[in-house]
């Protein structure tokens, strides 16, 4: 997903504790390694009731954890918040520059490397997979194509060039987040879209699918892996009923890495293993509600707007979050981004997310909304129902909906809260057909401006009709909404490199949040980050935060799946 931090895929279905066929499988001892024993990273971070055994890159839905960012590896790894040093790692591209007057983005391919059944990675690779995004849509990763951000993209000897339709300062880190694939298996794939690709053909540290079940499989070490200092064998995931499962194998030391929403952390998990046991739950990107704005009445920002007020904000803090998250404002920069958030808004902004409920009853009667017998009706005479539909697992965010059930209750909407599986929850939220309008709470991606969660749900060019999942674009525009003054004033930040000038065009972009509200930041997002050193070192930690630490952050996992180094 574009310029994803915040990707709160958290637990999957089946068992707890308990190592079973497919299950946990315990990293091993000293001991055990003295004998040979494999040694297993065990780790997940997608929620599969029942797992299949699809590796499939362009299937966001679908594909087992690992398939993205560890069995198909990005060309660069480009931190962004939480990771604040602004380093870029080389990856499958050992170098880049621009040139062109800065339109066009040369990379080197990784001498050396090969793909894990023997053949060689080249160049021919890199540009093969921006142009299969060209003819078949589910392949854009990044939306290169759709949003006509690229024209051309050829290879030469060791070198590729992507031809840029203009300047874009943004670009790097839209090109670090597109995983390379093999063109001598892709093309022969005539739709990416349906292909479940059981035996993949990575670049990646860990490529071999061994020993899979419903309820569990574990990636084995690629024999050709470019990664030589590699000292363990390989990541197993397992299956799980939701966070309390996954929290009990975590608490039993089964569990080495994980993006957990853990209750009371330091007294459920750290406590039992101070030594051994760390979280690090570093705050970001806001998350929020996203409607339809499409539909009637989400489509009136007095609605939204309204909802914003009924909001007590500081519940879902203290209650669903257990005090990990923090109310935001109604912009949502001020911590992720304290230096572009315009200070002339600040007070509109924090009176927006004010719990009023009085005032959003006022704000509904104006607007010509009526209340018969305790119930809302539209302006047009329509009955004003809500359907919040979450993941039946996520545990604070099924506790965060029932509160928001009560709260719009006090408008006198009719309110239920719609509990899915993860995969039915993702299809439909990624196609725009989650029943009742498609309330739900999400992410926004991070960058390193807030031009990327603006441009991601803001702008014309990642808008997503019915029907296309937008998942597969690497957007956050769930909400079906566009600005056509926002659209202009991210696509000029882009191809400028004044600074002063892109203050003031994100100044303007905030000011459309703030008066249409197409996205209602509730809750300041932790980035759910816990590790165990029991069985592994090397995880970033607050004195080396080398990169991002939880394994929702895709994007980063290749450098900390190379980083480990096993407790001898």
């Amino acid at each position: 997903m574009k310029g994803l931090s915040r990707s709160r895929l958290l637990a999957p279905a089946l068992l707890a504790a308990a190592a079973l066929a497919g299950g946990l499988v315990p990293a091993a001892t000293s001991a055990h390694r003295a004998n040979a024993a494999p040694m297993y990273l065990n780790s997940y971070y997608n929620f599969k009731t029942t797992m299949v055994r699809d590796f499939n890159p362009y299937d966001p839905v679908g594909q087992m954890d690992w398939t993205n960012n560890e069995i198909y590896e990005p060309l660069l790894i480009v931190n962004v918040p939480p990771a604040t040093n602004g380093k870029i790692y080389p990856w499958l591209a050992s170098a880049y520059k621009f040139t062109n007057g800065n339109k066009t983005l040369v990379l080197t391919a990784r001498p050396g490397v090969k793909w894990s059944d023997g053949q060689p990675f080249t160049a021919q690779d890199i540009a093969f997979t921006f142009n299969y995004g060209k003819t078949h849509a589910v392949a854009d990763q990044q939306g290169l194509w759709a949003g006509k951000l690229i024209t051309s993209v050829t290879a030469s000897g060791n070198q590729v060039m992507i031809n840029l339709a203009t300047v874009d300062t943004t670009i790097l880190r839209t090109i670090s987040l597109v995983n390379i694939v093999p063109q001598h298996i892709w093309a022969s794939v005539a739709n990416p879209a349906t292909f479940q690709n059981p035996n993949p053909v990575g670049t990646g540290s860990f490529t071999q699918v061994t020993d899979f079940t419903p309820q569990g499989f574990t990636l084995t070490k690629n024999p050709y892996t470019w990664q030589k200092s590699l000292a363990y064998d390989g990541i197993h995931v397992s299956s799980y009923s939701g966070n309390d499962a996954a929290n009990l194998a975590m608490v039993n030391g089964q569990l080495d890495w994980t993006g957990n929403f853990v209750p009371n952390i330091q007294k459920v998990y750290v406590s039992k293993d101070p030594a051994h046991f760390h979280y690090d739950y570093a705050v970001g990107l806001p998350i929020g509600l996203f409607m339809n704005d499409q539909l009637y009445p989400y489509s009136l920002p007095v609605f939204r707007k309204a909802l914003s007020h009924a909001i007590d904000r500081s519940k879902l803090y203290k209650i669903a979050e257990y005090g990990y998250d923090p109310p935001s404002d109604a912009i949502g920069l001020a911590v992720p981004y304290p230096l572009w958030a315009d200070p002339s808004l600040a007070a509109a902004a924090k009176e927006a997310a004010t719990y009023n409920v009085s005032e959003a009853q006022s704000m509904l009667a104006k607007a010509g909304f009526t209340l018969k017998g305790g119930q809302l009706y539209d302006p047009k005479g329509g009955k004003v129902s809500i359907t919040l539909s979450v993941i039946n697992g996520w545990s604070d965010w099924d506790l965060g909906m029932q509160i928001l059930q009560g709260e719009f209750k006090k408008l006198g909407i009719d309110t239920t809260v719609n509990l899915q599986t993860q995969p039915v929850w993702y299809s439909q939220s990624g196609k725009g057909t989650l029943p009742g309008g498609d309330v739900q709470f999400h992410w926004l991606n991070s960058g390193a401006t807030p031009y990327t969660p603006y441009e991601d749900y803001l702008s014309q060019e990642s808008y997503t009709p019915f029907g296309v999942d937008v998942n597969t674009t690497g957007m956050t525009n769930w909400e079906r909404y566009y600005s056509p003054e926002a659209t202009t004033a991210l696509r000029q930040f882009r191809q400028t490199t004044d600074s002063a000038l892109q203050h003031k065009l994100i100044d303007q972009v905030q000011a459309i949040q703030l008066q249409d509200m197409p996205f209602i930041p509730t809750t300041y997002g932790a980035d759910w980050y816990t590790y165990s050193t029991l069985h592994f070192t090397g995880f970033p930690t607050p004195s080396n935060f080398y990169t991002s630490g939880s394994p929702n952050d895709h994007w980063s996992n290749p450098l900390v799946v190379a980083s480990l180094k096993p407790v001898m």
